[in-house]
């Protein structure tokens, strides 16, 4: 396991975000001091900006977009209406996945959705229990049916490959393997993760995006939680910024786990975990709840931790809520601001020069 300590060594206040550096030590060895850099437009991790707006027909309401992918040219993107829809690089509509409905080709919850890499849209339809496929241009290929209850509380999936893909679960009572491998070939659905705490008939998100795969490896994360980890529940990397981390056995004594209990992990100063993680060639992307995010960079093994500052200007606010990915080192960000059409997206390509792969 890798253990990153960090510690404040220099802070930046310059435009529309808030920059801390962290300076991060791998395993007992000290790393060297790390090189000031200056804030300008965007951070230095990010190599281009695009804005794109995603256009509808006039029969279709886009109700704020919730997660995006990008492949191939197209943008596949869901909203808060449990919708999924195709538009090309440069935001016109394309089409529309399937619909809500009872016949194979309909789903009637739409939990999450994930892209293969032959161009295949995976929508998991967890009331139904059955995963539809469509081809980017949204034509309905086929559907597989799964036996009850292996798809309950499925919140988001992410494709592994054209095969296998990762869902993650809501945490429900008890029922606490939030992560399952799918066989999409065999239709068979193996739980590898848990969580200690319990809920009390609420399902709580682990969170918005907490699965990430790279180079074909799968690394998550979980709620209150400073670890990244690897399949099979295996501690990758271990982040202290010195905030307080509640044991494992407070963990487990948590039978009502809500929103609240983040409240009061708050007022004791404790680390919430993570919310989203993305693994890119050089960077790993870790967003938090309060909008802040961290990147590690994988060459050196360095951490900076960003900080969103509110603006009453539209310039550049960092990687902006974090909601997708794309090929060639892309993260897709979404605006809520009413200064920005509320069907922006922003795609991100970040830096890979110097990249490593894992070991």
């Amino acid at each position: 396991m890798l253990y990153l300590q960090s510690h404040i060594i220099q802070s930046y206040n310059k435009g529309d975000i808030n920059i801390l550096n962290y300076q991060i030590f791998l395993g007992c060895c000290n790393l060297p001091n790390q090189n000031s850099h200056q804030q300008g437009d965007m951070p230095s991790c990010v190599d281009s900006i695009v804005r794109v707006c995603l256009q509808t027909p006039d029969s279709i309401i886009l109700n704020n977009v919730r997660s995006a992918i990008m492949n191939d040219g197209m943008i596949v993107a869901s909203d808060f209406s449990d919708n999924v829809y195709g538009f090309n690089s440069a935001g016109e509509y394309v089409c529309q996945y399937g619909g809500k409905g009872e016949s194979g080709e309909e789903y009637i919850n739409m939990s999450a959705f994930t892209v293969t890499d032959n161009n295949q849209v995976v929508i998991c339809d967890s009331y139904s229990q059955k995963i539809l496929f469509f081809d980017l241009r949204g034509n309905f290929l086929k559907y597989a049916k799964f036996k009850p209850g292996s798809l309950d509380r499925v919140q988001q999936c992410v494709s592994v490959n054209d095969s296998t893909m990762i869902v993650g679960r809501y945490i429900f009572n008890d029922r606490d393997s939030v992560y399952a491998k799918v066989d999409l070939i065999k239709g068979e659905i193996r739980n590898f993760a848990a969580v200690p705490m319990h809920t009390a008939n609420v399902g709580i998100p682990v969170g918005q995006h907490s699965i990430s795969v790279y180079d074909n490896n799968i690394s998550y994360i979980k709620p209150l939680d400073p670890v990244v980890y690897r399949y099979v529940d295996t501690p990758w990397i271990h982040i202290d910024n010195g905030q307080n981390i509640w044991s494992e056995k407070k963990l487990e004594e948590i039978t009502d786990f809500d929103p609240a209990t983040y409240a009061d992990a708050m007022n004791e100063n404790v680390f919430l975990g993570y919310n989203d993680t993305y693994e890119l060639d050089r960077y790993i992307f870790l967003g938090m709840s309060d909008l802040n995010y961290a990147l590690v960079d994988k060459t050196d093994w360095r951490m900076r931790s960003y900080r969103y500052h509110k603006d009453d200007k539209f310039n550049f606010v960092g990687l902006n809520r974090i909601i997708g990915y794309g090929p060639n080192n892309i993260l897709i960000g979404y605006n809520t601001s009413p200064l920005v059409d509320s069907n922006d997206i922003f795609i991100y390509t970040l830096k890979n020069n110097g990249a490593i792969k894992n070991n």
